[in-house]
């Protein structure tokens, strides 16, 4: 996925800063990206094969069109009882917020 113009802006406002050291500042980057893309709108696809005992989780997406476009190239069913369910990737830390 692509940055947005807004996490390139944050970014580079990050990197543009004093740091006390390489270590500090690559950690701060590192924590930074992670928040950007928690905040993103993410899907998975969940690929269950009852026959196998499994269930995959693919993703992330960022579109519900992307991932069922995928799915069709890419996650295949094992036999006649898989199945797929497409879900929006929740992160931990936000479903309070609703």
């Amino acid at each position: 996925m692509a940055p947005k113009p807004s996490e390139i802006k944050k970014l580079v406002a990050l990197l543009d800063d004093e740091a006390p050291s390489a270590e500090w500042l690559a950690k701060a980057v590192f924590e930074l990206v992670e928040e950007l893309i928690a905040q993103r709108q993410q899907y998975v696809v969940f690929a269950v094969h009852p026959s196998l005992n499994l269930i995959q989780a693919v993703g992330p997406y960022p579109s519900v069109d992307k991932a069922k476009k995928d799915y069709a190239k890419r996650i295949h069913a094992y036999d006649n009882n898989s199945f797929a369910r497409l879900a929006l990737l929740r992160n931990p830390d936000t479903i309070s917020k609703d």
